[in-house]
Formats: C-alpha cells, sequence, structure tokens
C-alpha cells in the first residue's frame, strides 16, 4: 500500500515519515512538499518525494498520482486560505483516485469554540465528510512540545503565563502523534472514525508549573495571567504578533474548558505504549542541555 503524507517537511510530517519507515519499507512511502530539497534525506533512504503545494492545484494531482491512503497535514496558513487549500487536496486526490483521506484537528473542534483557527478544523471536518472518499479525522491534543522548548524562558518568568484559567488540557508531543499516526495509516477499519491522539493526562496550567518547577527545581508559580499577557510576553522573545494571537486564542479555548471532553489512552490501546507525560518530557528537556 503506498501511503503519501502532504506537508512531509514540517516538524510534524517528518516525524510521521520517520515513524512510518519504522513500519514500512521506504518505497511504500510518498513524502509531499512544497521544497522537496528539504527531504533529500528521505530520498536517500528510498523515500519517494514529490513536489505538491496546496496552492498550486496543478501539482497535487500529478503528486498524489498512485497514493493509497493520504496524509493532509495543515499548513500554517490562516482560516480563509486553509479552507481553499483542504478544497484543492480533496479534489486533486479524486482525481487522483485516492483511496482514503485523513488530517489532523483538535480537541474541541465544534462551533463556537474561540481558538482562531478552529473555523479551519471545522471546515476541514466538514470538507472530509462530504469529500465522497473514505476519512479519517485525527483529533489531537494541543502539542506539548510548545511549553518543553520554552522552558529556559519559563525558568526565567518564574511562570508559566498561559490564558487558561482553571482549564485543562491533554498535552501531547508531535512524536507521540506521529507514532501514532503512523500505526493509524496501516489499520484496517478506520474509515468514518475519529480517533483521539492525546496526551496521559489532563492538566491545568498550575499543574504545569508544579511539574516544571520539580523537574528543574526551580520556582516556578502558578500566577494568572490575561490572553494580552502571554502576547506581549511572546512578541517580546521574538515571536510574531500574528502566531502569539493565534495561540493565546487556543488558550482561551482551554480556558473555557474546551478539551476536557478528551478520551485519554487513544495512543496507548493503538500502539500498545502510553504517550509521554510532561514530566517526562522536561526531564528529557533538561538531560539534553
Amino acid at each position: 500500500m503506498k501511503i503519501g503524507i502532504v506537508g512531509a517537511s514540517g516538524r510534524l510530517g517528518r516525524l510521521v515519515v520517520t515513524r512510518l519507515l519504522e513500519l514500512v519499507p521506504a518505497e511504500d512511502v510518498i513524502a509531499i512538499t512544497r521544497t522537496p530539497e528539504k527531504l533529500s534525506d528521505f530520498a536517500d533512504l528510498g523515500v519517494t518525494v514529490r513536489q505538491g503545494d496546496y496552492d498550486d492545484t496543478d501539482s497535487l494531482e500529478p503528486a498524489f498520482k498512485g497514493v493509497e491512503r493520504l496524509l493532509i497535514i495543515p499548513s500554517r496558513a490562516l482560516v480563509a486560505e486553509r479552507h481553499e487549500q483542504y478544497d484543492n487536496a480533496i479534489r486533486s486526490a479524486r482525481y487522483a483516485k485516492v483511496k482514503h483521506l485523513l488530517t489532523y484537528t483538535l480537541e474541541g473542534t465544534t462551533p463556537g469554540n474561540p481558538f482562531a483557527l478552529n473555523p479551519a478544523n471545522v471546515y476541514a471536518e466538514m470538507a472530509l465528510f462530504q469529500s465522497r472518499l473514505p476519512w479519517t479525522i485525527i483529533r489531537t491534543g494541543p502539542y506539548a512540545d510548545e511549553l518543553v522548548d520554552w522552558l529556559p524562558s519559563i525558568i526565567e518568568l518564574g511562570s508559566i503565563p498561559y490564558p487558561t484559567a482553571s482549564g485543562k488540557a491533554p498535552y501531547v508531543s508531535r512524536d507521540d502523534i506521529a507514532r501514532a499516526t503512523a500505526k493509524l495509516l496501516l489499520s484496517d477499519k478506520i474509515a468514518g472514525t475519529i480517533p483521539e491522539f492525546v496526551g496521559p493526562e489532563m492538566l491545568s496550567t498550575e499543574d504545569l508549573c508544579k511539574i516544571a518547577a520539580e523537574v528543574t527545581g526551580e520556582d516556578i508559580i502558578y500566577v494568572p495571567a490575561e490572553p494580552a499577557d502571554y502576547v506581549q510576553i511572546r512578541m517580546e522573545e521574538g515571536m510574531s504578533e500574528q502566531d502569539a494571537v493565534v495561540l493565546a486564542t487556543m488558550y482561551i479555548a482551554i480556558a473555557e474548558h474546551r478539551m476536557e471532553k478528551a478520551h485519554l489512552g487513544g495512543i496507548e490501546k493503538l500502539t500498545g505504549q502510553a504517550p509521554k507525560s510532561m514530566r517526562e518530557l522536561l526531564a528529557e528537556k533538561i538531560a539534553s542541555e
């Protein structure tokens, strides 16, 4: 079975391809990206690397040719552009006779969610439902990597200024999502399902502060933050205003308890191995430095 990964040069895409290569021969994997030169290491392993751009419909049908299962990883575009990109990808997949479509959305994807990209997630799910192709929607928790990568600044700040109030979320690493996705891409009877790839526990920001303090030995104390506080801090550190605002709206969704209905255990049930906890991920970050 030929498996295509669109967005294979992104952080999650590279991990999915890497995990997939642990399970299938390289010749069964087709890595699709706007920038094929970034995947020369996979090409050297025998992976078929193709140029395909969500915004260039002429590139997509040839890129999808021969693919049986196609994972559509969302781009970093904002809402209106993502809508068009999904339309382009799904239309091209039908023309290329792809047999099964998969994509990612986020826990709490429902109308009214304040997350800035929620309308794109709702649209993606509806687009796959109406695609006339077998589909699978993977809902993930928020990336734990965001906090792990931010740890040095968190130590300096002495807090984690997520504007989440008392809300909790099932933070999960990209690698655990990729590991589970690789297994899912090879699974039978997944059409019409919505698996949940989330972390092993629900955590508030107060919980995160306690874990970070225990792992680092530093004073990291929960101090309730407002969205504007978070945006200002991230912008002062060099993040673009657009990215900071988008992340802030995700944390607002967490504050509204939008992710607390997630079903834990999906990754372990599928793979036989539980996803790493936030404590494990932070400890690995400390050990690597």
